[in-house]
């Protein structure tokens, strides 16, 4: 039969490029992980190693290790999670020495979390080049309380792109000028878990579907073996 001739890499290989498997491109800092840092402290005002940061009057920026007071789960993914407080805007920023390839899929992804103690701001994370927001998505309802969702933004890169470097951005956007849990405070958003692909992103299901196909089919393989034994 056809299944004996196969090896486990022929049709795993096989199973990826019926999927289109995407390629990870690195990020510094994706994770907001440097630097380390105790419960509930930060890494100083503006101080966001790996990220450039700006925005209007008003704005911050940090690398903070939150508390239960902030999410009762702490941070979704590591200690450490970045965070955005402004009244009109403010973004986290790199600009990557990879450059964007004419007819490639890039997607951005990130975790946004709105804190317990703060109300949110409007957000946006998107993949820019000659600082224009280039992909569709990356934004949506601001999430629950003590809550992240994860976002995506994709782009198929156009002529007028290709060989510019790719630009990601992570923005927080208006919101109140007084807090409602807080008397003079701002708006916050935060970040975790931030990612970068070239190439189509198989959907969840798919992969765990490629994954099941494959681990069968080396059962299989095993078990043809082991008649054929003796």
């Amino acid at each position: 039969m056809l299944y004996q001739t196969w090896s486990v890499g022929t049709f795993v290989a096989l199973t990826c490029a019926g999927v289109c498997c995407a390629v990870e491109i690195p990020l510094a800092n994706p994770g907001f992980e440097t630097p380390a840092l105790l419960d509930g402290h930060n890494g100083g005002f503006l101080v966001t190693p790996g990220w450039g940061n700006s925005g209007g009057v008003g704005y911050g920026a940090w690398i903070v290790n939150p508390t239960t007071t902030q999410f009762s789960g702490e941070a979704p993914e590591g200690e450490n999670a970045g965070v955005l407080v402004s009244y009109n805007s403010a973004v986290f920023g790199q600009t990557l020495s990879e450059t964007y390839v004419e007819g490639e899929t890039y997607t951005l992804t990130a975790l946004v979390g709105d804190p317990d103690d703060y109300s949110p701001s409007s957000f946006v994370i998107g993949l820019y080049a000659n600082t224009i927001l280039r992909s569709t998505g990356g934004s949506g309802p601001v999430p629950a309380d003590d809550t992240f969702t994860r976002v995506t933004a994709t782009v198929v890169a156009t002529a007028a792109m290709d060989g510019l470097p790719i630009q990601i951005q992570l923005r927080a956007g208006s919101g109140p000028l007084i807090d409602p849990d807080q008397v003079g405070g701002g708006t916050s958003i935060y970040f975790d878990d931030v990612h970068l692909y070239k190439g189509e992103v198989p959907e969840p299901s798919t992969l765990v579907l490629a994954g099941t196909l494959a681990g069968l089919f080396t059962s299989r393989r095993r078990m043809h073996g082991s008649k054929s034994v003796g």
